[in-house]
């Protein structure tokens, strides 16, 4: 099945909405901007295979989102950096493209950022810098992903994975 539109509805849960491994196919429908109070969505291993909604930016609270394992196409939205209580972001696994948004290094308290395995292109934002938090960043399995991971994020305490054959890192474990 589909994720219907009237999840927006659901505007006053709290926490947690779970719907991993359920063969969800479809889109995440713009409404799901509405769940004003949730800190945490599980969409992963599902079959989702639109773009993230720009919408996604309205979600305050949000502290995990996770939509690995699925087919989500398009570019990762520039309104991903308005989530600044976001700490993990897992968009691994799908059919993502286009540059990572500079906005991204908006998002201060992330801890654990996965971006591989994608079709991500070009150069790796200076913003990623701001990202003092990281203690996991993998931009691994983008062939078309350029640059350099900062020397900041390099004296950080952490796990940085990336493909050294396009991204210059001196720190990174390569993949």
């Amino acid at each position: 099945g589909t994720i219907p539109s009237e999840i927006g509805l659901l505007s006053q849960i709290d926490l947690v909405l779970t719907l991993h491994q359920n063969q969800i196919t479809g889109s995440i429908p713009s409404e799901v901007g509405q769940l004003s109070q949730i800190e945490k969505l599980t969409l992963h291993r599902n079959k989702l295979s639109e773009p993230i909604p720009s919408e996604i930016g309205r979600l305050k609270t949000m502290k995990e989102l996770h939509l690995n394992w699925n087919k989500i196409s398009g570019y990762i939205p520039t309104e991903i950096g308005l989530l600044s209580q976001l700490n993990y972001l897992s968009l691994t696994q799908n059919y993502l493209r286009g540059s990572i948004p500079s906005e991204i290094g908006l998002m201060s308290q992330v801890s654990n950022l996965d971006l591989s395995r994608n079709k991500l292109s070009g150069s790796i934002p200076l913003e990623i810098s701001l990202l003092i938090n990281i203690s996991e960043l993998k931009v691994h399995g983008n062939i078309k992903l350029l640059g350099s991971i900062p020397d900041n994020i390099c004296k950080l305490e952490g796990i940085i994975e990336a493909d050294k054959n396009t991204v210059d890192c001196e720190c990174c474990v390569c993949c």
